[in-house]
């Protein structure tokens, strides 16, 4: 499901330069300069975003184990309860050494 999302987002990317292409090519053409001007700006801003998100996603894949990963993959399709059970075992974790060398 992660790699479809992805797929979609360089759909997105793709249509979003298509627009911005016209929108460069049919610049000045026509009195709406403002209109214009805050489309091409707009669309700027869609392909910085759509960039900024494929890149971070495909980084995700060589920062992480499959161990963290894949609930960190869940989580952004709305699946919290992996990755809050990662988390709560690793405070459990870290919580049980604190106490064990504070005993000591």
């Amino acid at each position: 499901m992660f790699y479809t999302y992805m797929i979609f987002n360089i759909i997105c990317l793709v249509i979003d330069c298509i627009i911005f292409i016209t929108q460069t090519v049919s610049f000045g053409k026509e009195e709406w300069l403002l209109i214009q001007t805050c489309m091409l700006f707009t669309m700027a801003i869609f392909i910085i975003s759509d960039v900024i998100y494929f890149l971070w996603a495909f980084t995700l894949n060589f920062t992480f184990t499959p161990k963290i990963f894949n609930p960190i993959k869940k989580a952004i399709f709305g699946k919290m309860g992996d990755l809050k059970d990662l988390v709560q075992q690793k405070l459990f974790k870290e919580t049980v050494t604190n106490a064990v060398e504070n005993a000591v």
